[in-house]
């Protein structure tokens, strides 16, 4: 993909970095002491893709929640992995 099909009107780049998905958790108040706290923390990741993605250069995901927010974001989105 090059460079400037990602870029927004300004030319700018615009990431979203999924791949600390605690800290987008203590933004909305999830406990890390919930027997769900990783399945809340996949469908916020996935949430938060599917959104904001269509505004975005890219987004960064790791291994931490699982990948599937590859399969919500947009197709005008690039992404990075964390490995």
């Amino acid at each position: 993909m090059k460079l400037d099909t990602i870029a927004n009107e300004d030319k700018h780049f615009v990431l979203l970095d999924l791949d600390k998905p605690q800290l987008l958790a203590e933004l909305v108040g999830l406990n890390e002491s919930q027997a769900d706290y990783i399945d809340n923390l996949r469908q916020l990741t996935n949430l938060a893709s599917k959104q904001l993605s269509g505004k975005l250069s890219g987004l960064v995901l790791g291994p931490k929640v699982g990948f599937t927010a590859i399969n919500q974001k947009q197709a005008t989105a690039g992404l990075l992995l964390s490995l």
